[in-house]
């Protein structure tokens, strides 16, 4: 019989690397950035010995902070630094507008500055250019005789482009505008194209409408006071309005996305599951359309996975007064509705917040004139969810729906003793897990850091090494 060799540990090296392909005439110019906790030369050539293509590696460093906090990063966040630095990356993918040299540049001050830019300690006054100040003057003045009009959101199509902050502050003051509509605006992305990033603009917004309230408490520009006259004193002409808006570190890609779902409904420049679009074809036995749409073709009570979004949680209370859930999912192809049934929903509340990207394995409902449904068996966070489990990656929902596993053992002496505190060490998880010694007729309770992920390989090893009469699970 075939044993299973487990290793305790693995030294883990983050590396993030660059490499062109001069080969490649539509990459020219591009340079592609990614992330390995593998050998950097086999990853490569992983990815491109299938397509043929010889390729340049420009560079590759280790995916750690230089602060010595130890604290790892990703090619995600590095991506999203050479964003902020107004670098044009394809949407969807790796590659950036840069050549190998620059990016190794940006690299190393990115894994030194952790993604932080220089602010500016001056103020930077800026002029509208005539059709932006075009812009502004027509939506203002639409807003002015549309009482309840959509003016902020056809901006864009109607005049090309969006509104400046501060200037559509100042002009819609006196109205019913306030700080959380300011907000929404900006976290909807209204005012994108005027250069400053969403996270700079949120937090000058508190500044920016003081000030313009400060500005209408003066008297009216051009107007003396008598006060002045009388003592001889020469008013100055007013000054021109500036406010500055330092720039700072944007929100993650998931902030950006949650924020435009909160006020909008919708995710506006782009979806959570964009990041994991190979992930979830790799993963996924099914998507979305391929369960509800015309063509679906899956039977009832069919088991399938899905990699989704979760969108909306609503809670219900049983007969028996326990609760379950239903929840909204999405992927790139449609939604539907899971149901999550109160045993499923005790193990796996945690995984199913709003926005969470989740894996789902559940068996199809399909009943006539309603849309299929999703009964849940296993709700779990794609980031933390292993592909290398038995099933193709389905726990056994037998096991891993176990409130507490017991192990009989002869005695603590014996030589499998130490070799099952080994496997639980390994498989540290949230079960329980009761030790019986036979010898002594005792149960024991191990202690919190022997608790056990239920994962299948350790029930495997476990039974080859106790027997299954020796492993039990309630």
């Amino acid at each position: 019989m075939n044993t299973i060799n487990i290793r305790s540990t693995k030294k883990v090296e983050p590396k993030c690397y660059a490499y062109t392909t001069p080969e490649v005439q539509r990459h020219e110019g591009w340079t592609k950035i990614g992330y390995t906790e593998q050998d950097v030369d086999k990853r490569l050539e992983q990815q491109t010995h299938t397509a043929d293509v010889e390729y340049n590696l420009e560079w590759k460093g280790n995916a750690i902070f230089d602060d010595g906090s130890g604290e790892r990063f990703t090619d995600h966040d590095f991506h999203a630094y050479l964003r902020k630095l107004g670098i044009e990356g394809k949407k969807g993918t790796e590659w950036f507008r840069i050549t190998g040299s620059a990016s190794r540049g940006h690299f190393y001050d990115f894994r030194s500055n952790r993604g932080l830019l220089k602010q500016l300690d001056t103020v930077v006054p800026y002029t509208l250019r005539a059709e932006q100040d075009d812009a502004v003057s027509k939506t203002v003045e639409y807003a002015r005789t549309h009482e309840k009009g959509e003016f902020l959101w056809n901006a864009k199509p109607r005049f090309g482009k969006t509104l400046a902050v501060y200037d559509f502050c100042k002009r819609m003051h006196g109205s019913e505008l306030n700080r959380r509509a300011v907000e929404s605006l900006i976290k909807a992305g209204a005012f994108d194209c005027f250069g400053s990033n969403r996270h700079s603009m949120v937090e000058a917004v508190e500044g920016i409408l003081k000030s313009i309230e400060t500005d209408s408490r003066r008297n009216l520009e051009g107007q003396l006071d008598l006060f002045s006259v009388m003592s001889g004193e020469v008013q100055q002409s007013p000054q021109e309005d500036v406010y500055e808006i330092r720039p700072l570190a944007e929100y993650t890609p998931a902030e950006l996305l949650q924020q435009e779902k909160e006020v909008s409904g919708l995710y506006l420049s782009g979806h959570p599951l964009d990041a994991y679009r190979e992930k979830s074809a790799r993963i996924g036995s099914h998507t979305i359309k391929d369960l509800t749409g015309e063509d679906a073709h899956v039977q009832d009570g069919e088991k399938v996975r899905i990699v989704c979004a979760v969108v909306k949680n609503r809670m219900m209370t049983t007969k028996s007064n326990s609760m379950m859930a239903f929840t909204s999912v999405e992927d790139l192809t449609g939604t539907m509705e899971v149901i999550v049934f109160p045993k499923v929903l005790d193990r796996f509340r945690d995984a199913i917040q709003e926005n969470a990207v989740v894996v789902i394995d559940g068996r199809l409902s399909v009943r006539e004139d309603e849309a299929s449904k999703l009964l849940a068996d296993s709700i779990l966070p794609i980031d933390s969810y292993d592909p290398t489990r038995l099933d193709k990656g389905r726990p056994d929902p037998v096991k891993t729906a176990a409130r507490r596993v017991f192990i009989r053992l002869p005695s603590r002496s014996c030589p499998q003793y130490d070799k099952v505190v080994n496997l639980l060490e390994i498989f540290d998880g949230d079960i329980p897990v009761i030790l019986y010694l036979e010898d002594t007729k005792q149960k024991l309770a191990a202690p919190r850091r022997l608790y056990t992920s239920g994962h299948p390989l350790f029930f495997k090893e476990l039974e080859r090494l106790l027997g299954t009469e020796n492993v039990a699970t309630k």
